[in-house]
């Protein structure tokens, strides 16, 4: 076994016979997580690439609250890719601090991105989830009854003389204003270099935001959400030596209707081209059309299961996707 391999596990060994020897006077706490993955994408656009993810994620983490407040949590995430026996991939390493007290939540450590970061998907797609479950650095959150603000960093990459060093910054929050609300999303994702320096590199800075307005109206008709955004959105991008910095621009309008398990997703960006290095191909589009027609088959407390149809309406074609994701929770 190479080294590294063997000190991470050997520190992990660890860490659980002293979590072990100090659950004698605390309760041990456990969390043990699927999720099934099917996502079909037949995309036939030059902006995107068409593929096929199945595959199924186990996690599991250990560990105990110091007290009512303070939490460490250590554990494991795995991925397998069906097909994929010969190319496994590493488990995701999960060990992290948790502090929450009204009106704060903090994490340090590599922890679950699920549920702490809700982007949409032109900054952030949604394949981080399947391939890159965790944040792997720092997530602070501010809420109360207003709203929330959140600002987070997650390093992707420790630089060494041959690995690059890359990390991703962003915040984002939401205030309420009754019916309305105002919500903004800002990431950006620092590209630098090795320690080595290679010929002709040169290093990149790429980001963007969104802010919208919203309107929740599910109250008006009675049922279970209803809401209505629209915004702009605005991406910025640098190659040092290169370029500097350039901008681009848009407007993105979008409709959620959901209604006892069965829903509509509507959305459409007009405006400049974008390139985001960690969101959706789809807006490097001057317009972009996309419509999702969802029902919830598994919809208990501990189970949550979802087929989704997609169109996308873009370069003048109508490309479709499929998923069904299927989602398992157990923990005391």
């Amino acid at each position: 076994m190479h080294f590294r391999n063997w000190l991470k596990y050997s520190v992990i060994y660890y860490l659980l016979i002293i979590s072990s020897n100090y659950s004698h006077s605390q309760e041990l706490k456990w969390n043990l997580g699927f999720d099934g993955i099917a996502d079909n994408r037949e995309y036939f656009n030059s902006l995107t690439t068409p593929q096929t993810i199945l595959g199924s994620r186990i996690s599991g983490q250990i560990g105990f609250d110091v007290d009512n407040y303070h939490q460490i949590r250590i554990g494991l995430s795995y991925l397998y890719e069906f097909g994929t026996i010969d190319t496994l991939l590493r488990p995701d390493i999960i060990m992290y601090y948790h502090a929450k007290k009204d009106p704060y939540e903090f994490y340090m450590g590599a922890f679950p991105r699920k549920r702490l970061l809700n982007y949409p998907l032109a900054l952030l797609t949604d394949t981080l989830l399947y391939f890159r479950p965790n944040i792997e650095g720092l997530y602070l959150k501010l809420y109360g009854n207003w709203g929330f603000e959140n600002v987070w960093i997650d390093w992707t990459s420790r630089q060494t003389n041959i690995e690059r060093e890359t990390f991703l910054f962003g915040f984002s929050g939401k205030l309420n204003l009754k019916k309305l609300y105002l919500e903004h999303y800002f990431v950006m994702h620092h590209f630098a270099g090795p320690a080595i320096p290679i010929p002709n590199d040169h290093l990149r800075d790429n980001g963007g935001l969104i802010l919208r307005l919203g309107l929740n109206a599910a109250e008006f008709i009675k049922i279970d959400s209803l809401t209505f955004t629209t915004g702009i959105i605005n991406s910025i991008d640098r190659i040092r030596g290169v370029y500097s910095w350039t901008m681009a621009y848009g407007s993105i309008t979008e409709l959620h209707l959901n209604y006892k398990g069965y829903g509509i997703n509507g959305l459409v960006y007009v405006g400049e081209g974008h390139d985001f290095m960690y969101g959706e191909g789809f807006y490097k589009a001057k317009s972009y059309g996309r419509t999702d027609l969802f029902f919830t088959p598994l919809n208990f407390e501990r189970i949550h299961g979802r087929f989704m149809l997609s169109f996308h309406f873009i370069e003048g074609s109508i490309d479709n996707s499929q998923s069904f994701l299927v989602s398992i929770n157990i923990s005391k």
